[in-house]
């Protein structure tokens, strides 16, 4: 592993990781003592937490790995995935309902209006 990485700056700019056999894997998200966090995919994602021994160059625009794209499965972070996946289906849940709230409120308002107009009408 290249000791001189800057990895604050790789994460910030989410620069792209691919594995010793050129197979591109992701983007650098996160770090911690020992390992980076690479996430894969827009709508089905993958998260593998890779052991910092496992880099092997960084060039400037992708960082690359010294395990093959087979073996990088074996770093893929199932619980990661589960949680990322419960918080979108919650956030929508919850965007959803308040879509829901404001959309009745307005008919409701908008019925307020209507009934008030007629009644207005009605006693000219």
């Amino acid at each position: 592993m290249s000791t001189n990485i800057d990895w604050i700056e790789l994460i910030k700019d989410r620069k792209g990781v691919i594995t010793k056999d050129n197979q591109s894997c992701g983007n650098i998200i996160g770090d911690d003592a020992e390992n980076i966090t690479i996430e894969d995919g827009a709508v089905r994602q993958h998260f593998y937490t890779v052991p910092k021994s496992a880099v092997g160059t960084y060039n400037g625009a992708e960082l690359t790995l010294n395990i093959s794209y087979d073996e990088l499965k074996n770093y893929e972070s199932k619980d990661k995935d589960k949680g990322i996946l419960e918080s979108i289906a919650g956030s929508i849940k919850d965007k959803t309902h308040s879509i829901k709230e404001k959309t009745v409120n307005k008919l409701d308002d908008d019925q307020d209006i209507q009934n008030s107009t007629n009644t207005n009408h009605q006693s000219v």
